[in-house]
């Protein structure tokens, strides 16, 4: 008898598991969105300070000139709630990701189904060289953090749209000398 009770007991334990390891229907999964959109552009950062010729051939000193972030992650994110307007268990969001090309250039493809979405492109902070001008002189400052703006954009199934980032240090010669 005290066997079947510990058998009734094992089994019952066992029902109220199974039923308790549901999975849940609020994940949101893109696999059925039909549609997408192509974000592109290109990823600079301002590399300080150069040397150039003036218009009347002497030396001058540009303070800032921009080049390419090459080898740089970009993200477009697009809040679940974009997906899924009005219905439960839209918290989160979708990250979709490229990286630039030595030029700075991306490409990224973001299912968007058949209605306009909201998305944000953006970049991570990086670390790079930049040049300050002090007082005439350029000084290469090895490890600049950079931060990048952000661009908002509405998508829609079939179309292009272009988003350029640029990214800025705050590295002053006032904060390292």
């Amino acid at each position: 008898m005290k066997n079947y009770i510990i058998l009734i007991a094992a089994a019952l334990t066992s029902a109220a598991f199974l039923t308790s390891c549901t999975k849940e229907h609020s994940t949101l999964t893109l696999d059925k969105i039909d549609g997408s959109a192509t974000v592109t552009g290109t990823f600079t950062y301002d590399a300080g300070a150069t040397r150039s010729a003036g218009s009347d051939g002497t030396e001058v000193i540009i303070d800032s000139h921009f080049v390419p972030a090459a080898n740089q992650q970009v993200f477009v994110t697009v809040q679940n709630s974009e997906y899924i307007s009005g219905q439960s268990g839209a918290s989160g969001y979708q990250t979709f990701s490229g990286t630039t090309d030595q030029d700075g250039n991306f490409s990224i493809t973001v299912p968007v189904g058949y209605t306009t979405i909201s998305a944000t492109v953006s970049a991570p902070s990086f670390i790079a060289s930049k040049t300050v001008n002090v007082n005439g002189e350029l000084i290469a400052v090895p490890n600049a953090l950079y931060n990048s703006n952000t661009v908002h954009l509405t998508l829609a199934n079939h179309y292009i749209y272009q988003a350029n980032l640029q990214a800025t240090s705050t590295t002053e010669p006032s904060n390292n000398f």
